[in-house]
């Protein structure tokens, strides 16, 4: 079992009818890495799964989530209001769940891809993660045509994270599947509330 990532996929939507096109060094390395684990087990009885999942959130969550949760907890108007993109998080024991099923079921599935039940704005997020350390982010509206435009001159490396969707499909591993049924990103944060992480 390869723990891998949807970047090894490409950007945007991805799932299993995707063509592998990633776009960034990051993506680049996972497909790379991807590709010389097939090599090794060629011509022999060993099968391999990769997962490919997106930003892993929970206890302890570093990096991107953190800068959500330092933005949910942010004192000052935040013109993220109108953002419309869609982006797909994954809960960490969603990740652990498949693992698990996974190693007790056999099935050689090449590459699954996990994620959370649905895929969410940066603003639902945001306010989500408020409930969750008990904040309401002072989210405001601003045209996102003028924020894009804006956001390409000052960090043109921040537009896709603001403005394109990232969706990942997991119609097919849910077939495959079956019981794995992942928490939704609207539970795993009232989880990691009351039951996991009292500062998340």
């Amino acid at each position: 079992m390869n723990l891998s990532s949807v970047k090894a996929s490409g950007e945007g939507c991805v799932g299993p009818d995707s063509p592998d096109q990633p776009t960034s060094a990051y993506g680049r390395s996972k497909l790379l890495a991807e590709d010389e684990i097939n090599s090794v087990i060629a011509g022999s009885n060993t099968k391999v799964v990769h997962l490919r999942f997106p930003l892993v959130y929970g206890p302890g969550a570093q990096n991107s989530f953190l800068k959500l949760i330092y933005l949910s907890s942010s004192r000052f108007p935040l013109p993220l209001a109108s953002l419309s993109a869609q982006r797909s998080y994954c809960f960490i024991e969603n990740l652990t769940r498949m693992v698990e099923l996974q190693l007790r079921s056999g099935l050689a599935v090449p590459i699954v891809y996990i994620a959370d039940q649905s895929p969410k704005t940066l603003p639902a997020m945001l306010i989500g993660i408020g409930r969750a350390i008990g904040r309401q982010p002072m989210l405001i509206p601003f045209p996102e045509s003028l924020m894009k435009f804006v956001v390409k001159i000052i960090k043109p490396k921040s537009t896709s994270q603001l403005f394109d969707s990232s969706v990942v499909d997991i119609s097919s591993t849910r077939k495959y599947f079956k019981d794995w049924n992942p928490m939704s990103t609207e539970d795993a944060l009232k989880y990691l509330e009351f039951g996991r992480d009292g500062r998340i």
